[in-house]
């Protein structure tokens, strides 16, 4: 059980976070807000008097307690005043100079952050896609140079462009399901929503599906021991300006970038489990149907009004109109189903083994003969009929017979994308004698190959609807009609160049 939780070490004060839920928090988030303020401004220490005219309405009696307590948990330190000190009695009247612990400077980082991260709405980031691999090929080339100044200002950029890129798409992700879970809002509202975040969607998984071939290409790319070595140079450039690291030091921050490194690797290649950005994919698409779902309930819900509370209401109101309290009863009786055990048989033998037990209604029911019940009657509240009962039908011919139309249809289907998906650039003249799956295969590929390309460019890269094949379209100047002959028909159109090619197959 010991291993279940992360240990708290006791030895460290939190003290710093009570102000939070203080009687006086408002005021001494405030009073904490103006020190971070002056560390920001480079002001080593505050005075009560800045204080004063930094913080509106406030009391010097009340802000010297405020202080006093701030500095009693940690918040604050604070020394003696003797700049201004020109008589005895401003010797002997106590004067402090404030500043900011170090312990409530963290604090108020980690504030920073919580803040930040409750507040800032996720998002998926399909140019981050764009700019991490950017970075990866600019990466690869300064490997190869081995400027350590461009390799540390490459890494850094590539790390905090993947860590916002991940940090945003769990935020957005949450978001999703606890709009989608939240059944209290406008239905209105909820289908404007429901239609922009689909679009949204779409338009980021279709980046996705195009960058994570060409990122996972230039990752493998990368060669393992210049790159593990470089890691190494950049942790060593890190500590640099470290007064004495020690050699815990060194190790920490040598894990730390491999560690940064292995985060960014796993989310584009599968390592123990399946990439990071697969489960972002699946999490995305089946966002989808989810939100069809919730849609689809609203909808009913605004045809027809009716819910448990509403019941109850017009209940309550049939109760306070009712003439009397007979009626209140028979309604109370006919409302809640109080009336006697309608699924309890009563027949002669039944009438006959009573009398013979001769029990009083007064008896418990824990002491009273059992009433047994078919398990029919309660599984389904119908006794069941005597009789023959019904004749097992046997399904295993008609499972195998799906077992082996499934199988045949995978094997098609196999056999289509070896043909098909090869990387080849072919023109459309050249895909000849295509069985049906085969053709079924080019259309889905051919049409958002097609519906990706617009007026004014003349190649397009689009996937096909799945997901699993990506496919290319580039026009020909003053093209020749083409016809493909088929087995439903003949299929016609200009020529064009036509690369088909696996999503996640990362041959170029």
């Amino acid at each position: 059980m010991e291993g279940m939780y992360p240990q708290v070490d006791q030895s460290v004060s939190y003290d710093v976070f009570r102000y939070l839920n203080a009687e006086n928090a408002k005021r001494y988030a405030a009073i904490m807000a103006a020190f971070v303020a002056a560390k920001r401004r480079f002001a080593l220490h505050l005075k009560p008097a800045d204080l004063l005219r930094d913080l509106d309405e406030a009391n010097p009696a009340e802000l010297e307690q405020d202080l006093t307590r701030l500095t009693e948990w940690g918040n604050l330190r604070r020394q003696a005043d003797t700049t201004e000190v020109r008589t005895v009695e401003d010797f002997r009247r106590a004067r402090f100079l404030y500043q900011l612990s170090a312990e409530g400077e963290a604090a108020e980082t980690a504030l920073a952050v919580f803040r930040e991260n409750v507040e800032t709405t996720g998002e998926l980031q399909a140019t981050a896609l764009s700019d991490i691999e950017a970075g990866l090929r600019e990466l690869g080339d300064l490997l190869a140079e081995g400027d350590e100044a461009k390799l540390y200002s490459a890494f850094n950029s590539l790390f905090s462009r993947f860590e916002q890129l991940a940090a945003r798409a769990q935020q957005f992700i949450g978001s999703v399901r606890r709009a989608i879970d939240l059944q209290e809002q406008e239905i209105e509202a909820f289908l404007a929503y429901k239609e922009q975040l689909i679009g949204y969607l779409e338009r980021f998984l279709q980046q996705l599906v195009l960058r994570i071939p060409a990122v996972s290409g230039l990752l493998r790319a990368l060669p393992a021991d210049e790159l593990a070595n470089a890691l190494d140079r950049m942790a060593e450039r890190e500590l640099r300006d470290a007064m004495d690291p020690n050699a815990a030091q060194r190790e920490r921050v040598r894990l730390a970038w491999r560690d940064r490194w292995l985060g960014l690797a796993n989310w584009f290649l599968p390592g123990n489990g399946p990439p990071q950005a697969d489960r972002l994919r699946a999490c995305a698409r089946a966002a989808i149907p989810d939100l069809l779902v919730v849609a689809a309930s609203l909808n009913e819900q605004r045809m027809q009004r009716s819910d448990r509370a509403a019941d109850y209401r017009e209940l309550a109101r049939w109760f306070a109109t009712a003439e009397s309290d007979d009626l209140r009863h028979r309604l109370w009786r006919e409302a809640f189903c109080l009336s006697p055990s309608r699924h309890l048989t009563i027949d002669a033998d039944t009438l006959e083994e009573q009398e013979a037990a001769d029990v009083s209604p007064a008896t418990s029911w824990l002491d009273a003969p059992p009433m047994r019940i078919s398990p029919h009657l309660r599984a389904t509240g119908r006794a069941k009929a005597a009789g023959r009962p019904q004749a097992m039908v046997d399904h295993r011919e008609d499972l195998a017979f799906l077992q082996q139309t499934l199988a045949r249809e995978a094997e098609q289907l196999a056999r289509a994308r070896a043909r098909m998906a090869t990387g080849k650039r072919l023109r459309l003249s050249e895909f000849q004698s295509l069985d049906p799956r085969e053709f079924d295969l080019f259309l889905d590929c051919l049409g958002s190959a097609l519906g990706a390309m617009h007026q004014a460019v003349s190649v397009s890269d689009a996937a096909s609807s799945d997901g699993s094949l990506l496919v290319s379209l580039e026009r020909i100047e003053d093209a020749p009609e083409v016809a493909l002959a088929t087995t439903t028909g003949v299929f016609s159109g200009p020529d064009c160049w036509v690369r088909i090619r696996e999503a996640f197959d990362h041959a170029r």
